[in-house]
């Protein structure tokens, strides 16, 4: 997602997909080491020629679970509620088929992992320990 010349033309800031989310880091041409810059959801780099400034577009847009009913037949007039609150990416849901259990891929511990509830009880709600899934599918 981006990528601009560090002066002297020996290495680049890129943005890279790391543990679903995009970072910068540093990377030497000749030397091949790369180095994180400790910077979330970061894209599209650019870095001044004569400063030592970076400029970057910061990803941060919440994306939020919400529910609806769905009727039997009709009009689909549905009537939304969030599910869950969170100030992080909620992403991929995916229903369990008696519609109570809930996975779902979000940062909001402050890293991406899967989730999972029962949404009969937000207290349920927990992070599935050692697994950091990548955010292109939905959990199954």
């Amino acid at each position: 997602r981006g990528w601009h010349w560090l002066g002297g033309g020996e290495t680049v800031v890129l943005s890279h997909f790391h543990e679903g989310d995009f970072r910068l880091a540093r990377v030497g041409l000749r030397t091949r080491d790369v180095a994180d810059m400790g910077l979330d959801s970061a894209l599209q780099p650019a870095v001044a020629r004569d400063a030592p400034w970076l400029a970057f577009v910061e990803s941060s847009a919440t994306y939020s679970l919400q529910q609806a009913r769905l009727p039997a037949s009709g009009p689909s007039a549905h009537v939304l509620e969030p599910v869950l609150p969170s100030t992080g990416r909620d992403v991929l849901p995916a229903l369990a088929p008696d519609g109570d259990g809930l996975l779902f891929v979000s940062n909001r511990s402050g890293a991406p992992g899967l989730w999972w509830a029962r949404l009969s009880d937000p207290a349920s709600l927990r992070r599935v320990a050692g697994v950091a899934p990548r955010v292109r599918h939905a959990p199954v």
